[in-house]
């Protein structure tokens, strides 16, 4: 059992956590495939555990991978009902794209373009997520076994919505006593917030 407000200790959010790690990196291969049209397994981790083999220099395929996270510095907090409060924040998140084979800058500029369209986007906006927008692209050739693989690089920018609800109790009534010492006498005060 996790603590609450009225426990006291750490607390720990509660609920539907936002896509991280992995159910993030698979939405956005689901995303990076449907727009370009580059078939499921030529679009692949960056940095996968069991990487497979590199595809031949006449294949067309695209290594993501999200290189930063920035959240912004005020998120919101507001209690929703007795029992839980809810944070909410936004960040940004870029993934570096780096397209090989002999299309790779028409596949980096069908990525940007295509994600410029509302309908392309949908999912992005069923996960709380939007398009902030992308970098420059960058012809950089990798010269491997004195064959140069044709490569581009263009990083895409992505802004999304973090909730997170956390089991903070709300206040249903207080009440107290106030004394105040004064020369001549002492104030005595009872105060009472009834709940509601």
């Amino acid at each position: 059992m996790s603590n609450t407000s009225a426990t006291g200790g750490y607390i720990i959010p509660e609920g539907v956590p936002p896509l991280n790690d992995q159910s993030l990196r698979r939405f956005l291969h689901s995303v990076i495939a449907g727009i370009t049209g580059i078939q499921d397994d030529l679009v692949r981790q960056t940095w996968a555990t069991n990487p497979g083999p590199i595809p031949s220099i006449d294949v067309d395929w695209v290594s993501y991978g999200i290189t930063s996270q920035r959240p912004d510095n005020a998120p919101y907090q507001e209690q929703t009902d007795n029992e839980f409060s809810v944070m909410k924040r936004h960040e940004e998140i870029d993934i570096a794209c780096i397209f090989y084979g002999p299309n790779n800058q028409s596949y980096s500029t069908i990525l940007r373009d295509g994600m410029y369209l509302s309908q392309n986007r949908e999912q992005l906006f069923s996960v709380k997520m939007g398009l902030v927008g992308f970098s420059d692209s960058v012809h950089v050739p990798d010269l491997v076994n004195d064959r140069y693989f044709d490569r581009t690089d263009i990083t895409m920018t992505l802004r999304r919505e973090i909730i997170r609800e956390y089991p903070i109790l709300h206040f249903l009534g207080a009440n107290g006593q106030i004394i105040a010492n004064r020369e001549l006498n002492t104030l005595t005060e009872n105060w009472e917030v009834p709940a509601q």
